[in-house]
């Protein structure tokens, strides 16, 4: 989930040194006496901030926006991470540092690329989920990342819009590697725009041409490739086919219909085992929800929440209440359905972390649903958990015709 941001909690946040450094190095806010003040009396560093001219500020605030957006466990993760891709190691400095802004200060100063290519995994791992699209059949052949296929890429991706939207008459690709995944961030031209800004204490009418985004998610070793599209489900499935013809050098058929990634009917018994390497981490996993859909000429969906703190198998009572489970008592008047007839479409799944000597174990919770939705990231424990889910038979090798019941 994205960061809430708002200048005086930065403010507060932020260390006085580190505020006075960036405030020195932009020749600005001289009259401020940072290191006269506490940590926390923002007061003077607010008011001198705010009388700053408009754009001044704007600019000012643009840096203290992607500053905060890194200064959190995933955000120092992929500082790390985009070190490792230039062969770098930064824990060893980091050791040195008190906390999550200090680093982020510090790669803002000291290592600009490695700020740049984290803040782009970060607001990658924020996009809304139901913008992600998965496909699990790709061939398992290495990606070409030249200059030249990216450039053919970019190319294709700028054609295949102006054909059918009017809009993409250019179109910028940038390539990185992150957890042994191949990242394709596009840049395609969107349609012309005029909006009313501020400038210089007035109001103007400013024409420009903003890019809209496509991220293409790629892993070799699984054959998966994640797309990100805020648009339908058919351009999708076509950017996939240019993105295998170009980047893979490989033909694969368009989807014609949805295809089951995530098959989420073994939830539906209590005694459903997640498989899980010892050496994972985890030390448990609970369901908190599940949204059944029925069979038949009225479908119909049903939602059940319950606290697993209590009791982790809460949520089964209530499935039980409503459904009638294999080996049940048969009873012609309780009007239960039967199991037979569910499927399950979406399930809230927290697992827990062990506690690795912190006070409180640390914990995940995601949401899956039927046909391909998750909302698990590509990082951390979430690689970890996207293993399980694979291992557990929710995640099939290959996707299942949509009409197979499960019963």
């Amino acid at each position: 989930m994205a960061r809430n941001y708002s200048p005086k909690n930065f403010l507060r946040q932020a260390p006085n040194a580190l505020l006075a450094r960036y405030c020195q190095e932009k020749e600005l806010l001289a009259e401020v006496d940072f290191a006269g003040l506490s940590e926390t009396n923002i007061g003077p560093i607010y008011d001198a901030w705010d009388h700053l001219p408009s754009e001044t500020r704007r600019l000012m605030e643009s840096d203290f926006r992607n500053i905060d957006a890194l200064a959190c466990e995933n955000g120092i993760k992929a500082i790390i991470d985009s070190a490792h891709v230039e062969e770098e190691d930064l824990e060893p400095i980091f050791a040195e540092m008190d906390g999550f802004y200090d680093k982020a200060f510090w790669t803002f100063f000291e290592r600009e690329p490695f700020f740049e290519m984290a803040l782009l995994f970060v607001n990658a791992d924020n996009l809304p989920t139901r913008y992600w699209r998965r496909r699990k059949d790709l061939p398992k052949v290495s990606a070409n990342k030249d200059k030249t296929s990216l450039r053919e890429l970019g190319e294709a991706f700028s054609y295949f819009f102006r054909k059918t939207e009017g809009r993409g008459h250019a179109c910028v690709i940038d390539y990185y590697h992150r957890n042994g995944l191949d990242y394709f961030f596009a840049y395609p031209e969107d349609y012309a725009r005029t909006s009313i800004e501020w400038n210089k204490g007035a109001l103007e009418r400013r024409s420009h041409k903003p890019a809209f985004e496509i991220i293409v998610v790629y892993s070799q070793g699984e054959g998966t490739l994640d797309i990100f599209f805020h648009g339908s489900i058919k351009t999708i499935r076509d950017l996939q086919v240019i993105f295998s013809r170009v980047i893979l050098k490989t033909e694969i058929q368009p989807e014609e219909k949805d295809k089951r990634v995530y098959d989420l009917n073994g939830l539906k018994r209590r005694d459903f085992a997640f498989i899980y390497n010892p050496d994972s981490g985890i030390n448990a996993v609970v369901i908190k929800k599940l949204r059944l859909s029925t069979l038949g000429g009225s479908t119909k969906r049903i939602t059940l929440e319950a606290d697993p703190s209590l009791d982790p198998e809460a949520v089964y009572d209530l499935l039980e209440d409503v459904v009638r489970v294999d080996g049940a008592a048969e009873c012609h008047q309780c009007h239960k359905i039967p199991l037979s007839l569910i499927n399950i479409t979406q399930a809230a799944v927290q697992v827990v972390f062990n506690h690795n000597g912190n006070r409180r174990p640390a914990t995940r919770t995601f949401q899956v649903s039927y046909p391909n939705s998750c909302s698990l990231k590509q990082d951390g424990r979430d690689l970890i958990i996207r293993r399980m889910l694979v291992d557990s038979g929710l995640e099939p090798a290959e996707p299942v015709d949509q009409e197979t019941i499960l019963q």
